[in-house]
Formats: C-alpha cells, structure tokens, sequence
C-alpha cells in the first residue's frame, strides 16, 4: 500500500508549492519524508485540524523539521475578498522561508 501511495507522489516532482491537510492521527511520516526529499517544493503547507504544538512535536519526534514546512490553520481567511485571491498565502510563506534562521531555533517551523 504504501509503495504505490509513493508512486502517486512522484507525479508531483514538478510541483513548487504544496497545501494538504495533515490529521496526526492519519498521517504516515514516511510520506512527509517523501515530499520534503522532493527538491522542487519550495512550500510544504500543512493545514491542521490538530493542536499547532501537538503538530510540533509529531514533525520533532519524526525528524521532519524543514524550513520548507508552514504550518496553517485548517481555516484559512478569504483572501479573495483583498483581491489577492490565494496567491497572497503563498506569498507571506515565500517570505518566511528568505527569513535567516535565528541561531537559537531548535525547529525550522
């Protein structure tokens, strides 16, 4: 099962920018690890039904810390009402992501 829920990942090879929800409870490490090795995502957006700290500590406990990684509300506000449809989230993410790590960080989230 879980080979061919990779296989289905590598079609997304030329993807740049990626927003999937991520249940903990559902969530397989293994594909994480697969689409943060996938060097074309600039953006892994995680939209969470979970707590934001108890998201943290399953990427921690998995090593899966990647500054690549944002993690989102599972409600997202309606940026098409600012004419910026949802273009501006991923333009605050690219953002975040130019940031210089501070140097005491134990995460990249």
């Amino acid at each position: 099962m879980l080979e061919k829920l990779h296989a289905g990942l590598d079609c997304l090879d030329s993807l740049t920018h990626l927003c999937v929800v991520l249940r903990l409870e559902k969530c397989d490490p293994l594909v994480v690890i697969h689409l943060i090795g996938n060097l074309h995502i600039q953006i892994l957006a995680f939209r969470m039904e979970d707590l934001h700290h108890a998201v943290e500590w399953f990427l921690e406990d998995h090593r899966l810390l990647d500054r690549r990684i944002m993690l989102l509300p599972i409600q997202l506000t309606n940026w098409a009402m600012l004419g910026q449809g949802e273009m501006l989230m991923w333009q605050l993410a690219e953002d975040l992501v130019k940031l210089p790590m501070p140097q005491n960080s134990k995460t990249f989230i």
